[in-house]
């Protein structure tokens, strides 16, 4: 089966992006907050101070994300989309863990934590593309990839109304 450019490419970017993009988690417990905000530290945390700590993390692992996938080759099948997206996932996973050390701000707590929830089902998303390009099942690549850039696309959006473009 052969995959145009375009769409694979277009997949790529999402990778990047999602990866860009991931201060998640939809389980504030897990990052050292609760329901009504906090910080890692237990002490609350106010929505000035989430955006710088957010936007620091960002700063500090967007370079890494932007070397890291220059350095490996652009994909042109399924098989290199698996690769590539496995040479990446050690980085991804300790951007996603000192996004979710940040915490939840105590305001504007509902917007933070849907923010989260909706990264954390974007990065789920992004496995099971993962999955149907390992599986070589190119119409569920296809549906999933158009399904994961819309969702990036919003999760973009909701960055920049939140304050933290850097996490765009």
């Amino acid at each position: 089966m052969a995959l145009t450019t375009r769409v694979l490419t277009a997949s790529v970017a999402v990778t990047l992006a999602l990866t860009a993009a991931a201060c998640s988690d939809d389980d504030n417990s897990e990052n050292g907050g609760s329901d009504n905000g906090g910080s890692a530290n237990g002490t609350d945390l106010t929505f000035e101070e989430w955006q710088a700590a957010s936007t620091a993390v960002c700063e500090e692992y967007e370079p890494r994300v932007e070397e890291l996938g220059a350095s490996l080759p652009e994909p042109t099948s399924l098989a290199e989309f698996t690769e590539w997206v496995d040479a990446q996932t050690e980085l991804n996973d300790e951007y996603l863990d000192a996004v979710r050390a940040v915490g939840v701000p105590v305001e504007r707590s509902d917007e933070v934590a849907q923010l989260y929830q909706d990264l954390t089902a974007a990065q789920g998303l992004l496995g099971e593309v993962r999955d149907a390009a390992a599986a070589e099942d190119e119409e569920a690549f296809l549906a999933l990839s158009e399904d994961v850039e819309q969702r990036n696309d919003d999760l973009s959006q909701a960055a920049v109304e939140l304050g933290v473009p850097a996490c765009e």
